[in-house]
């Protein structure tokens, strides 16, 4: 599988993911598997597929191990570029880039309302991710 934005290519996109697996399987082409292996730019995925006894589905993908890296980027910035103050980001707790498949920086709000408030600016986003700049947020 390959999955594409209107900027670059992704490694991975889970939601995309399950989505197929999803059509695939409710359209017949996987019959009785139970077990599949994807392959995408992220590397192979192996996915479960189990139907219960009312005829749903649960489908969950083996993802990478997960890693984490310290953002060390200006927290004034990212806020600017996210349309918020330096104070709806937690002091207490890290902002960090992590990944199971794809790379994104991780930024802990004070408030959930926080995410009503918010009017990214996507372009400043390379410009701010210094040491991934082709991350997600």
């Amino acid at each position: 599988m390959r999955y594409f934005t209107p900027g670059p290519e992704m490694n991975l996109c889970g939601h995309a993911t399950m989505a197929t697996v999803y059509a695939l399987k409710t359209r017949g082409f996987l019959e009785d598997k139970t077990t599949i292996t994807i392959e995408i730019k992220a590397g192979v995925f192996l996915i479960h597929i189990q139907t219960n006894e009312q005829n749903e589905l649960s489908i969950t993908m083996k993802q990478a191990t997960s890693q984490f890296k310290a953002f060390a980027g200006s927290i004034d910035n990212l806020a600017y570029s996210l349309g918020i103050s330096k104070e709806d980001i937690r002091e207490d707790l890290p902002i960090a880039y992590g990944n199971t498949g794809i790379w994104t920086l991780l930024i802990p709000f004070q408030k959930l309302e926080t995410f009503k408030r918010m009017q990214p600016n996507n372009k400043l986003f390379p410009s701010i991710l210094k040491e991934m700049p082709k991350a997600s947020l």
